[in-house]
């Protein structure tokens, strides 16, 4: 298995995917990867086994393999950044991707702490991770799956993004419809209506980014909204949005400008940041929030 360099002194062992799943934790499984915890060498990590049986499909294993080097590329060039996940090591050969393992992912940690977390501990998460937005965006890189369960929460309250194996280097790949169906802006959602060609944008996950922010601030997440995909797609494309209560329009401000109908209109991931930092210069809205509880 190839050590990264950032871990170039762990002692990483191969080890096959029989042995993965016979020896660790199954944690998640999905359509393109299964995802084992547990520890190596003493470290605690995760392991992303792609699918690739040659008998299920030959188009879904060219996929899966197209994700694989994918998302290994990405998470070896963005190693420098704090704020999405550490790429450990990975074996080419059984599609295997090993990663620094979390304490939980965001939707769990604000679960756990409802209630608990302040105003600005919200902002300093928030910032966090439109920081590593901001990485992605500066390399030319869409995520296209921006989500609660894609941000995993480390120690000190650091979040990390991760799972970049739908991301696309816009300079290379731009065409394409995937992602979670409920973070899809109205002209994406159009696109998979009409099954029509779709461009992707970074304005994509500044959509996505308005939602996450919501259920950073309102403990509610977008899904929650959800019985019938046709209802609510045709929800969003009227102009629906979940809730935003009056009395915190600073925030609500950032997530309406991120969540807007028209990509042209919603802001970069720098005019984002900008927002949070004129919010993070009030401490007179932190004296009146010890806990938000919206």
């Amino acid at each position: 298995m190839q050590p990264t360099k950032r871990n170039a002194g762990l002692s990483i062992t191969v080890l096959d995917r029989a042995t993965i799943a016979k020896e660790y934790e199954r944690f998640i499984g999905g359509s393109e990867k299964i995802v084992y915890k547990g520890l190596l060498e003493g470290q605690p990590v995760v392991f992303l086994v792609y699918r690739s049986i040659p008998s299920k499909s030959k188009e879904i294993v060219k996929r899966n393999s197209q994700f694989f080097f994918q998302e290994v590329d990405i998470l070896h060039r963005f190693s420098e950044c704090e704020f999405i996940v550490d790429l450990i090591g990975y074996d080419p050969k059984s599609f295997v991707i090993v990663t620094s393992q979390g304490l939980c992912d965001l939707v769990d940690f604000l679960a756990q702490n409802k209630g608990i977390l302040s105003f600005k501990e919200r902002l300093d998460m928030t910032k966090k991770i439109c920081l590593g937005v901001k990485y992605l965006h500066e390399n030319n890189i869409v995520h296209c799956d921006l989500k609660p369960e894609n941000i995993v929460m480390f120690d000190g309250n650091i979040p990390k993004i991760i799972d970049l194996s739908m991301s696309c280097d816009i300079r290379e790949r731009s065409e394409g419809i995937c992602g979670t169906l409920v973070f899809f802006p109205p002209e994406k959602i159009i696109a998979w209506q009409e099954k029509a060609e779709y461009t992707v944008a970074f304005s994509d996950d500044i959509y996505a980014l308005g939602h996450l922010i919501h259920y950073i601030f309102y403990d509610e997440t977008t899904a929650n909204f959800i019985d019938d995909p046709d209802v609510f797609t045709n929800s969003i494309l009227r102009g629906a949005r979940p809730y935003l209560d009056p009395e915190f329009a600073s925030i609500n401000n950032i997530i309406s400008k991120c969540w807007g109908h028209w990509p042209e209109y919603r802001p970069t991931i720098q005019e984002v940041l900008d927002l949070l930092d004129k919010i993070l210069e009030r401490s007179d809205l932190f004296a009146q929030k010890e806990v938000f509880q919206p």
